[in-house]
């Protein structure tokens, strides 16, 4: 057996000495001004807050007179704390040593035990002063937690972390007493407080200067513990909506606390909770209310890792949404029938947005059939609603379903559903476009692509690439070039997969020259790169064929970058279709003055032979072929006396 802590401090009341007047004029000064390295200074200020004047009247009122002398030491070690809490991690420590070594808990009967045994604890002070309060400092305690702003001496000399722990403990207690006597109302009310109290406490130690997380995870716990009480309350009381969204809230607590299978736990409760709320709005005939319900099951139970049950729960959505869907539109063709055009508008577009909610439950439940057919209704319903954007939102989400679908099928089979995507994709471009997303429909357009690879084999590439083309169009709409570029590239290679090089060449062209754009705003060493490599491959397919454009292609590579690789092959290229001058323009660009003075005489005698002898006494002087020079320029002087005589 060992002293309680009351018993323990009524044994230290010999420190609590009177203390003249003016001293007490100076304790909050003396307090504020104690140095914790010095043990004389803590045992000074423990004397002064004592003796405060100010608070004379609060502690007749709020402590118990058998114990406040006891009371009043614990009120002082723990303001003491606010004070060191301030001041860092060494004050804290100095205290706590203070502390351990002048207070420690001693058996009933004999001596004090050594410096070994049990020692007080922060936190076993603030449970010592917790249960000396009177009714009345409860009520004042619980006020500085319940409204957040209840000011009074708790909130001015306790630090946060002190006074919401004691205030939580004692809601905590409350609602116990509460419980016992069968007053369920007043029970949800103390437990409710006291797991805000917890988790305002675990807020603190968390802010604290010093690391006290463990200390945070236990407070998360405590409230999590706390609501899980109201939860039980609500429960009985048959309130399940109630104690649905109290289990989440413990959920979220152990979350936070690191307590993950208590999470779980709470999280399948509070699934389980949601449904019933379900079941009972279903009886009502609110499956709009049931079906909100069941998606709330879901996402706890997915929250609580329990997949298997949302499952189950998302499929029980979807039945109820489909009922709202159906009531609707029943409503809608009503309102039709008498001409009530406002009305029948509101009703389409509830059972457009309950046909699209029922398809993505029953996608989450793995019933893709069910979800291809709620997404067909909900993108016609739209469409006739002339609600561009949701529309194509439904076509892409039914163009998932369908592939989803024809992921289980045989091979055979699920061509076709690849066939039903693509048109859907192609709905959901037309939509896109007249809603000017232009983004979301070059992405529609690249899924059109994807999903051609699957229609038939081999796949058709040159639908393919029109696909990519037409999605780089769009991202060009949308200033996105660097998703422009991509798509030309895609386009490029299925070219190449049908051996049109011709095209695959253009689109690699039309890819770098989007790279080029899209480095004019971002990552501009990055695109760079990727255009001259979509040169160098324009090039490469423009190659026999076309060796003007391979030349071409090969000088824009190298323009980027200046590499001489590059100039020489543009350089090569032109000397192979005639264009000499451009030959041995690149010749020079490379670093091979001899090679260009080649291309330069190359250049001089077409001249010649084309008879324009002037331009090719400049080519023979850059070729270093003076001699040439000389006779050209005689050539060129005959002509011109030739046509002066004219």
């Amino acid at each position: 057996m060992v002293d309680s802590p009351a018993r323990l401090f009524r044994r230290y009341a010999q420190w609590l000495p009177c203390v003249s007047e003016p001293r007490r004029r100076y304790t909050e000064g003396a307090l504020n001004a104690v140095d914790f390295s010095r043990p004389a200074s803590i045992q000074a200020a423990l004397r002064d807050i004592t003796q405060m004047g100010r608070v004379d009247r609060f502690f007749d009122r709020a402590l118990h007179g058998k114990s406040k002398a006891a009371s009043l030491l614990a009120f002082g070690i723990l303001a003491l704390y606010k004070h060191a809490d301030a001041q860092g991690e060494d004050a804290v420590k100095h205290l706590t040593d203070f502390i351990h070594e002048n207070f420690k808990l001693r058996p009933q009967h004999g001596s004090p035990i050594s410096r070994e045994d049990t020692q007080i604890s922060r936190e076993r002070v603030v449970m010592m002063l917790r249960e000396c309060l009177t009714e009345t400092a409860k009520a004042d305690l619980l006020q500085t937690t319940e409204y957040g702003t209840g000011l009074n001496e708790f909130s001015i000399f306790l630090a946060a972390q002190d006074r919401c722990s004691m205030a939580a403990q004692v809601a905590f207690a409350q609602g116990e007493v509460y419980h016992y006597r069968g007053e369920a109302q007043r029970a949800i009310t103390a437990y409710r407080q006291a797991a805000q109290a917890f988790d305002a406490a675990a807020k603190a130690y968390e802010d604290a200067g010093v690391d006290q997380s463990e200390l945070a995870a236990q407070a998360y716990k405590q409230a999590g513990d706390a609501y899980l009480k109201v939860a039980q309350a609500y429960t009985q009381e048959g309130r399940h909506d109630l104690a649905a969204q109290i289990l989440m809230s413990a959920a979220q607590a152990y979350v936070t606390g690191g307590h993950a299978l208590k999470a779980e736990q709470a999280y399948k409760q509070a699934g389980d909770a949601y449904l019933k709320v379900a079941q009972s709005h279903t009886q009502e005939g609110r499956h709009d209310l049931a079906a909100h319900a069941c998606r709330d099951a879901a996402t706890a139970y997915v929250k609580g890792h329990r997949r298997d049950l949302a499952k189950h729960a998302y499929g029980q959505a979807g039945v109820a949404y489909a009922k709202v869907a159906a009531a609707a539109q029943a409503d809608a063709k009503a309102y039709q029938d008498v001409r009530r055009r406002a009305q029948a508008k509101i009703a389409c577009e509830t059972a457009a947005k309950a046909f699209w909610e029922a398809a993505l439950a029953f996608s989450e439940d793995g019933q893709y059939d069910l979800a291809i057919v709620n997404f067909s209704q909900a993108a016609e319903l739209y469409t006739t609603l002339d609600q561009q954007t949701p529309a194509a939102d439904a076509y892409a989400m039914l163009a998932d379903a369908l592939t989803l679908t024809a992921e289980r099928q045989p091979r055979k089979a699920a061509a076709e559903f690849h066939k039903q995507a693509v048109k859907a994709l192609e709905q959901a471009v037309k939509a896109y476009t007249a809603a000017t997303l232009h983004k979301l429909a070059g992405d529609a357009y690249g899924r059109i692509a994807n999903a051609l690879r699957h229609t038939s084999d081999p796949p058709p590439y040159a639908q393919i690439a029109e696909a990519y083309k037409q999605a780089a169009k769009a991202y060009t709409a949308a200033q996105r070039y660097d998703l422009a570029a991509e798509a030309y590239e895609e386009a490029a290679e299925a070219f190449a997969q049908i051996a049109q090089r011709e095209l695959a060449a253009k689109a690699y062209w039309k890819a770098a020259r989007a790279y080029l754009e899209a480095a004019k705003t971002d990552a501009p060493a990055r695109y760079k790169e990727m255009a001259a490599f979509a040169y160098r491959l324009a090039a490469k397919y423009y190659t026999p064929a076309r060796l003007d454009l391979a030349a071409r292609a090969y000088w824009e590579a190298a323009e980027i970058f200046t590499e001489l690789r590059m100039w020489l092959r543009a350089a090569q290229a032109y000397a192979q279709v005639g264009e000499h001058d451009k030959a041995a323009h690149a010749y020079l660009r490379a670093g091979l003055p001899q090679e260009a003075e080649g291309a330069y005489a190359m250049l001089a005698h077409a001249l010649m032979n084309a008879g324009r002898y002037t331009e090719a006494v400049g080519a023979f002087m850059k070729a270093g072929l003076n001699e040439h020079a000389e006779e050209a320029q005689t050539l060129a002087e005959r002509e011109r006396g030739f046509v002066s005589r004219g």
